[in-house]
C-alpha cells in the first residue's frame, strides 16, 4: 500500500501482527525482543496463509541484510512463536529506520534507541480481534 500510496518502492517488514498483549524489551546496543502474551502472533489465520513449516524450532535464525530473527520463546506444543529476538545490522537510531506500532487505534513512531537496556515497554493490547479491526 506505501509504495501504491508513494508511487516509489518502500522496503517495509513486518516484524509482528498478531492479537495479544505485545511487548518490546531493548537487549543490547542494536537488539531487541518482542514479547506476546498468547499464541497467534504465526498461527492466526493470516500468517497461516504464508507459512511452509508447520513445526518451529526454538533458536531458530532467519536473517536478512537489515536484521536476524532467532525464535527465543515457542509455545509448548512448538507450533507459535511467543518471543522473537530481532538484532538489527544498523543502529537503531538511523534515520533510515523507522520503528511504528500499532496502539489500538493507529500505527505510533517509537524510538527503540531511547529504551534503556533491559527496560520493556507494552505497546498495545490488540487481544480484542473487533476492536483491533476498528
Amino acid at each position: 500500500m506505501l509504495t501504491y500510496d508513494l508511487r516509489r518502492p518502500v522496503d517495509v517488514r513486518t516484524l509482528s501482527s498478531c492479537n495479544g498483549v505485545v511487548s518490546v524489551e531493548r537487549v543490547t546496543e542494536n537488539s531487541f525482543v518482542i514479547r506476546v502474551d498468547r499464541p497467534g502472533w504465526l498461527s492466526n489465520t493470516f500468517a497461516r496463509i504464508v507459512r511452509v513449516e508447520p513445526q518451529l524450532r526454538q533458536g531458530r535464525r532467519y536473517d536478512n541484510d537489515v536484521f536476524r530473527a532467532e525464535l527465543t520463546e515457542l509455545t509448548p506444543d512448538g507450533l507459535d512463536a511467543l518471543a522473537v529476538s530481532f538484532t538489527v545490522k544498523r543502529p537503531l537510531d538511523d534515520a533510515r529506520t523507522l520503528y511504528l506500532y500499532w496502539d489500538g487505534e493507529g500505527f505510533t513512531p517509537i524510538d527503540l534507541a531511547a529504551l534503556a537496556i533491559g527496560e520493556a515497554r507494552v505497546l498495545a493490547d490488540t487481544s480484542d480481534v473487533w476492536a483491533s479491526m476498528e
